[in-house]
């Protein structure tokens, strides 16, 4: 039989990894949990716009993911997918980022 997972348990699975990675086993090094950051954000991106453009590490003297400094970041550009700097998936993070995009559309 297979498993039935809900969108909601899917969102738990996927927020576990990202958050506490060790409370569930998995992604057991910086390498393996950076890759999958890449690999959920870019999976963001395919459906909803804007362009992936790398991750940055955190600060490394600290244990992984303990606080803000020693947390990857993962830099997201916008691309004409996205109708708005504005009004998009990202748009609640980082808002200062895209500021001098200006309230126009990506297209225009």
């Amino acid at each position: 039989m297979t498993k039935q997972i809900l969108p909601n348990e899917l969102a738990e699975i996927v927020t576990g990894l990202l958050i506490k990675p060790e409370l569930l086993g998995e992604l057991d090094s910086r390498e393996a949990h950076q890759a999958f950051m890449l690999d959920i954000g870019r999976v963001i991106a395919d459906h909803c716009g804007g362009r992936i453009n790398g991750i940055t590490d955190g600060d490394v003297a600290k244990p992984y993911l303990s606080d803000i400094e020693c947390t990857p970041t993962l830099h997201i550009e916008p691309d004409d997918r996205l109708s708005s700097t504005e009004r998009n998936v990202w748009s609640n993070y980082h808002v200062e980022a895209w500021a001098d995009e200006g309230q126009e559309t990506i297209l225009d």
